[in-house]
């Protein structure tokens, strides 16, 4: 999931892979053992951008890595930024590989196949489920391109509603990873959580989760909370969102802080993210106070 994650905690994430690339180039043998020529390319897609990063593949060795971007509109698919990567990368080259792979198969993949025959005096195979070291291959390509989109998009001014949100609740930093999280329950029964996410000011749907409450039984919205808190943060891997919003009260701001406590995370040792509650009253940490607030 993390490679759909294209966010900007993306960019710590992945250094140590590209770091790892590089000792890869270094040594530049890649253990496919085949001889084939190949193409990997791996991608990534936020709501505005898309990047792809291609490994270069010739007679087991890599040969190079190639970076591009596109800009895209909102609720393009994936599908779709893999037809456009193709036709990118291919449509000038004289010479294409005998096999090209990308984890996700374009749109009017007929149609690319076919030009693939005319094009070249060799079979092309596209291939979009690898095995073994080409599939360990595209996820590090995968990678690869999620760190490329996480550190184009922070090059990008943040939206002033953030600095305005940092400024009038005195947070540490600019919330540039905010989730907020409630839970809901019939008559104690068919008890669920949800989360929402935005990075950036913008709602990031590939990171929203629905929860099915597991280990709370009745009515107990601070159990709840807590218990969604606890599973989102073991999601998370060692980076967790710069605010919390939580839909309750005092209750569920406790419950939610002991989860955030209880972390394997090293969290304890530096101030807790900020946890918000209420929709017109608002607690960050243990203050409490009405909003809106004059500045």
């Amino acid at each position: 999931q993390a490679a759909r994650l294209e966010d900007y905690e993306l960019a710590a994430r992945y250094r140590d892979q590209l770091q790892a690339l590089r000792e890869v180039r270094r040594h530049q043998k890649i253990v496919t053992g085949d001889g084939i020529d190949r193409d990997i390319i791996g991608l990534a897609l936020s709501s505005h951008l898309a990047t792809a990063v291609i490994f270069k593949i010739r007679d087991d060795t890599l040969v190079g890595r190639e970076v591009y971007r596109l800009k895209v509109v909102r609720d393009t698919r994936m599908v779709e930024i893999s037809a456009s990567v193709l036709r990118l990368i291919y449509s000038h080259l004289t010479y294409l590989p005998k096999e090209i792979i990308i984890d996700v198969e374009p749109e009017d993949v007929d149609i690319f196949r076919g030009w693939l025959k005319t094009k070249s005096k060799h079979t092309v195979r596209l291939r979009t489920n690898p095995k073994g070291e080409r599939r360990k291959l595209l996820n590090w390509a995968t990678r690869n391109a999620e760190f490329e989109l996480g550190e184009e998009l922070a090059k990008r001014p943040l939206p002033r509603v953030l600095i305005e949100l940092e400024r009038r609740l005195r947070l540490d930093k600019v919330p540039r990873w905010i989730e907020a999280f409630d839970v809901s329950n019939i008559m104690g029964k068919e008890a669920t959580g949800s989360s929402v996410a935005f990075i950036d000011g913008r709602p990031r749907k590939s990171l929203y989760r629905h929860y099915r409450i597991k280990t709370v039984a009745g009515i107990d919205d601070c159990a709840m909370i807590r218990e969604i808190v606890c599973r989102r943060i073991k999601r998370c891997g060692t980076k967790i969102p710069d605010l919390f919003l939580i839909d309750g009260g005092k209750g569920q701001l406790n419950a939610a802080k002991d989860a955030l406590r209880e972390s394997p995370l090293e969290i304890q040792s530096s101030p807790l993210p900020r946890v918000q509650t209420g929709s017109s009253t608002m607690m960050i940490g243990w203050s409490q106070y009405r909003y809106p607030r004059q500045p």
